[in-house]
């Protein structure tokens, strides 16, 4: 049934006699009982038949699929994220999950078009037939004279060739491995080379050369620095052109789905930084020719060579892999639906041997099992237009602190309990990063907005909210990865510098601590998070300062300090009774709320105007001095009262000398980082939590986050929860 207006009233009706017909139900139950007690069970109206509840069919529950529909829309989430809309109608949406880095490209959308793409001048001195066939990636062209052999002329010999082999391997695969070295010289380089130095295009199908030009590209990223951007982008724009030799749309192979997908990663490790929204398209494209082949189903039952099964399984979870967490990261709906799916792990390619008898999954297995088991139903979670209650949200995080991680993955966190070291193997190493900001990270998205609602409510003593373990959580989690990154940093420097995703995560654990000290200056989290903020954003500024992509985020970052700092001075220098966050210039973009995910309109204004985004709720916050403060102190992890944290209170707490004492230099040597302490919950509990051995055993998972039983906390999450953001936008910035 079409879902015109008269159909609409019709639902509306239908739902107003479902709900008087179980109201007259339960009414006529509760006479039924009340009759039972008093007759003792032996009324004659007791012995017919009782009140039953409305079924199905009795409240014409079996609506038509429109009508359903329009009844789940009615009572849809308004976590609905930031619509960002131009004057020539351009729009772009990022969801409630967003990381804070994809929204800050909402806030100056101009500076998305301001860069030179370097594949621009990658076209300079290429054959204008090249330059042709790669502007027509990925989709190809239907007719084309222009052959695989031209392409011979561009292949560098086979030693260089391998060189650049070996630096993708080393540089490009740590959080990806869509095709095993092995695999790559067998299957791609033996074919072009036929054991000779030179190598031959002609009787290779143009999509393997696409394959192998996109690996010289990843590797050229880390030659010599004279010459690798545009080395790397011209082979780049080879790849692509050899892609479009065949269309993906007659032509659809396994090395098909393999260039698509490692050129998605090509552009997000490589300075090319405003191309989100190519890499999405692409990903949809991607997973669109892996089904047209069929690798969303198990490749055995085909009775294929079980190299190939191994091969098409490897790409189908490294697909699926990376569109659950790029779905996260933009806050929209993932590509792939698990449901749809019957393919099978790959074999491990890199399992830890720990005796004879006992091995450990590597890294890349153990990414897989965690976006199935982790990442999918955070998407149920965060994309489900139904309302979500907060019991639901607390399910999921136990969930996913429930998924095992190898010992070799753990990492360090400076605990005297933890067992646990960096390798000295920069691989191993950044596998074991990445398994904690993988983990931390997608914590941090999920609990976002609640911890807006309680340092907004609660702002001196935030984990007496109801909303606290999301507080907690989200303290928990930028702490952890801004100091895990720093120590990755110091014994891996280089390493832990060319992984952009980590510093990403950086920035929105950055922003989580702002909004904890703008919001919540007085509470004690915030004398926590005071120093480790400042320290974050200088490690930041000292390690990306001359890096392309990371300026927008370094200038919102120092902004952010800058008002923490304010706000936290003002605070602590004044009596709390008559302490207001200063509202300086409500014209003022309400960055941070923007950059934390809750829900905005954004209109582009004129150059010469600061972009916009109107807000829902304007407050201040005004503490009470007369709240106690043990539950600022709340282990919510072991339903207990923690050490107060070793900072003053009130006017005692001199900032401008604490903030002029810690201020650091440019040496990283300088930097006092035993400043920014393990956050005090967990000071006497590591020895039970062992955060940093184990995400499975946390105590935290079997306790009921601190909460009190008796409240109701499955009640439906208060409508707008993510607008709560907006009462940062008169509040954050001068």
């Amino acid at each position: 049934m079409p879902a015109t207006k008269s159909n609409k009233t019709v639902v509306a009706q239908t739902q107003k006699l479902v709900k008087d017909l179980k109201a007259a139900y339960a009414r006529i139950k509760s006479l039924e009982d009340a009759l039972n007690i008093a007759t003792s069970g032996s009324h004659p109206l007791l012995t017919g038949l009782q009140a039953q509840p409305a079924t199905p069919s009795m409240t014409a529950t079996e609506l038509a699929d429109g009508e359903i529909y329009e009844e789940r829309v009615h009572d849809a989430t308004e976590m609905m994220g930031s619509l960002l809309i131009g004057a020539d109608g351009k729009t772009r949406h990022l969801g409630g999950s967003a990381s804070s880095e994809f929204l800050l490209t909402l806030l100056d959308p101009s500076d998305n078009i301001a860069t030179l793409d370097p594949r621009e001048t990658a076209h300079y001195g290429m054959p204008a037939e090249i330059v042709e066939l790669s502007n027509a990636f990925p989709m190809g062209i239907t007719t084309c004279t222009y052959g695989a052999d031209h392409f011979t002329e561009f292949l560098p010999p086979r030693s260089r060739a391998l060189q650049l082999v070996d630096l993708y391997y080393a540089q490009f695969t740590s959080l990806q491995l869509p095709i095993p070295r092995s695999d790559l010289i067998k299957t791609f380089i033996d074919t072009i080379y036929q054991g000779g130095e030179v190598g031959s295009a002609y009787a290779v199908h143009p999509h393997k050369l696409s394959v192998i030009f996109i690996v010289l590209a990843s590797g050229a990223v880390s030659d010599n620095p004279a010459f690798a951007s545009t080395l790397a982008h011209q082979y780049c724009v080879l790849s692509r052109a050899c892609l479009s030799l065949k269309s993906v749309m007659r032509e659809a192979t396994l090395a098909t789905v393999q260039a698509v997908f490692m050129n998605i990663w090509f552009l997000h490790t490589t300075d090319h930084d405003k191309s989100n929204e190519e890499r999405w398209i692409l990903q949809g494209a991607c997973v669109k020719i892996a089904q047209i082949i069929g690798l969303q189903r198990d490749s055995a039952g085909w009775n294929l060579d079980q190299d190939e099964v191994q091969r098409r399984r490897v790409l189908w979870w490294e697909i699926y892999t990376y569109d659950a967490w790029s779905s996260v990261k933009n806050g929209r709906p993932p590509s792939i639906d698990l449901h749809h799916t019957d393919c099978r792990y790959p074999r491990d390619p890199d399992p830890t041997v720990l005796s004879a008898n006992t091995k450990e999954i590597g890294f890349h297995a153990w990414k897989f099992r965690f976006s199935v088991s982790a990442l999918t139903p955070i998407m149920h979670y965060v994309f489900g237009v139904r309302k979500s209650t907060y019991s639901e949200l607390l399910e999921l995080d136990r969930k996913i602190r429930q998924v095992t991680i190898p010992d070799h993955l753990k990492t360090p966190m400076n605990f005297a309990q933890s067992k646990q070291s960096w390798s000295s193997d920069p691989h191993t190493a950044m596998h074991q990063y990445a398994t904690l900001a993988v983990v931390e990270m997608h914590l941090l998205y999920i609990h976002r907005s609640y911890f807006a609602r309680a340092i907004h409510e609660e702002p001196i003593n935030p984990l007496k909210h109801e909303y606290g373990p999301s507080v907690m959580a989200s303290y928990r989690s930028a702490y952890r990865m801004v100091c895990g990154l720093k120590d990755l940093y110091d014994d891996h420097q280089e390493t832990a510098k060319q992984q952009r995703y980590f510093w990403s995560g950086m920035f929105s654990a950055c922003v989580v601590l702002a909004a904890l000290i703008i919001e919540s200056p007085g509470s004690s989290l915030s004398q926590e998070a005071a120093p480790g903020l400042e320290l974050a954003v200088r490690f930041f500024e000292m390690v990306c300062s001359n890096e392309g992509w990371a300026q927008s985020a370094l200038t919102m970052l120092q902004k952010l300090l800058k008002r923490s700092q304010t706000t936290f001075v003002a605070f602590h220098s004044n009596s709390p009774q008559h302490f207001v966050l200063p509202n300086e210039n409500d014209a003022e973009p309400d960055e941070l709320a923007i950059l934390a995910g809750r829900q905005s309109i954004i209109t582009p204004r004129p150059a010469s105007h600061s972009l916009g985004a109107q807000s829902a709720i304007s407050s201040s916050a005004t503490p009470d001095s007369n709240q106690p403060d043990a539950a600022a102190k709340f282990d919510i992890t072991v339903d207990a009262v923690a050490p107060a944290p070793a900072t003053q209170n009130g006017n005692d707490f001199d900032l401008p000398t604490f903030f002029m004492s810690h201020a650091g230099g440019e040496d990283q040597g300088m930097f006092d980082w035993s400043l920014f302490n393990t956050p005090s919950f967990e000071h006497d509990f590591s020895t039970n939590i062992l955060l940093t051995e184990t995400y499975m055993q946390n105590s935290a998972v079997d306790q009921n986050y601190g909460l009190p039983e008796q409240e109701d906390h499955g009640a439906a999450m208060i409508a707008g929860n993510d607008v709560i953001w907006s009462i940062f936008a008169n509040q954050l910035f001068p």
